[in-house]
Parts: structure tokens; sequence; C-alpha cells
């Protein structure tokens, strides 16, 4: 009986010993792993800065009722990416996001970098001096931007639009975001390619009918969402909003409506890895 009890013993402790080094495999990351349970974390995407963009479109037939636009204009939405600028070059603006013809007043977006003269900022825009009062935050670029991974985010409630970066919100500004003629959303670039981003983007979200709060923000910002159950439950409520979620590649698009991009000029980056946390 003894003897009994002593491999019963040992046969439970190889039993916790397995199931305890399971549970660790599935819940830590090692830094710089190429690969999650879900799918890829490395395979960044790069932008040369030459006509090197991402073209956005909801899947089906375009329409003025049916396109990416929608997800944007009238608000509320919140865009959320990951870009690592290798700028500057001979270029005085790079793109992050556009929608809708440049100054097209109170009917279009920009998100990009802009150099003036050396002092670089972060901009917000429908066209500068066009009809919404531009964000216009400087930025010390070359020291906390260049070759550096930073979160940027902008959120719209319908009268309000607020750029964060890195988790905190840097300016705000009273808008209007009207239909917007523009079908299609561009990444990398504006929409008639004249701007490319040089660097590479990682995460690459768009979630309509919602302008997050600070604390949204935050959450959202160190993660990636795979499905349903990559959200907590206090936060389950974000799922239906993710209209566009592109991880790395645009293999790895898990959005919740039929969705589509385009890539054109762009590479993959297999010394890059995606700053936020992999989905679980």
């Amino acid at each position: 009986m003894q003897t009994f009890n002593f491999l019963r013993k040992i046969l439970l402790l190889l039993l916790l010993t397995f199931w305890g080094a399971q549970s660790f495999a599935q819940t830590c990351i090692p830094t710089g792993s190429d690969s999650d349970m879900k799918g890829p974390f490395s395979n960044i995407l790069t932008f040369d800065g030459d006509n090197s963009y991402g073209t956005i479109n909801s899947e089906g037939t375009q329409s003025s009722t049916s396109n990416a636009g929608e997800w944007l204009d009238n608000g509320p939405f919140t865009f959320d990416t990951w870009v690592k600028c290798v700028w500057p070059d001979n270029e005085d603006s790079y793109v992050v996001l556009s929608c809708g013809k440049w100054a097209t007043s109170k009917a279009s977006i920009y998100v990009y970098f802009q150099n003036d003269g050396g002092q670089y900022y972060l901009r917000v825009t429908d066209g500068i001096g066009v009809g919404n009062s531009d964000i216009a935050v400087p930025i010390t670029y070359l020291t906390y931007y260049k070759d550096k991974w930073k979160h940027i985010a902008v959120t719209f409630d319908g009268t309000t639009i607020k750029l964060y970066v890195d988790g905190t919100m840097a300016s705000q500004s009273t808008w209007v975001l009207n239909d917007i003629a523009q079908y299609a959303i561009t990444m990398g670039d504006n929409t008639v390619h004249s701007d490319d981003f040089r660097g590479n983007i990682a995460t690459y979200r768009i979630w309509s009918n919602i302008a997050m709060t600070p604390d949204e923000i935050l959450y959202i910002k160190d993660r990636n969402f795979y499905d349903q159950n990559s959200f907590t439950a206090a936060r389950a409520n974000l799922y239906n909003k993710l209209k566009f979620n592109l991880w790395t590649p645009e293999s790895a698009i898990k959005s919740t409506v039929p969705a589509t991009i385009t890539m054109t000029g762009t590479t993959t980056s297999t010394t890059e890895f995606n700053p936020a946390k992999p989905p679980h």
C-alpha cells in the first residue's frame, strides 16, 4: 500500500508539473518571439516612402452608404496604430492615415507627421487652414520619435477630435466631419499618393461608433485582439466596434465586418516585431 501511495504521489506531481508548464507556455510570450498562439506576430509592414501604401475598403460593392469612409465620417470613431518612422529624407510630410480629398473642408481627415523648416509636428487636419481647427502638436522628432515605436490614437465624438501619443492625450480641437466623398481609407499615404510614410506600421485599427475614453485608449494601446475572447469581460463592448483590425501583414486582418486591404509597394520586415502584446 505504501508503494502504491508513493507511486500515486509521483504521478500526481508529474501531472501538475506538466500542467504548469503548459499553462506558463500559453501565458508568457518570449520577448522578440516571431509567433503567438493565434497567428503571425512578425512580418511587420515596411513603407519605403516611394509609392508605398495600403488601400482599405469595406468588402463588396462600394457606394456612398457602404464604404470604409463611413466608419469615420459623422463620427464617433477611434483610430489607433503603432508606427516607427525612419524619416527624415527630402519629404516634408509623412501620412499615417487619410480619407477624403485634401483640403475638402470638414469632409476629409489626415493624420500625419510634418517637417516645417526643421520644426516637426504631428498633425490631424482636413487641409491646413481650410475648415476645422487643426491639431498641430510640436514634437522633438529626432530625439523621441525617429527609429522608435510610437502608439498614435485619434478619437472623434462628433464634436471634439483628440490626439493621443503613447496613451496620453496630446491635444484636442472642436471639429465637424461630414460625409467623406472618397470611399477608401489610405494607410501610409495621402489619397493621391504623394506623401508616403517611411518606416514600419504594425497594429492598425479603426473602431466605429465609439470615441474611446482615456482609460480605453490605455487598454487597447499594448494589446492586439484576435476575436471576442481577446477582450476582458469589462471591455467586451469594444469587440463590435472594431471595423478594421490589421496586426502585421495584410493576411492578418481580424475584423468584425468584411474588410479588405490592398498593399502597393510595401514589403515585410523579419527583424521588427509588433510592439503590442499578442492576443490570448
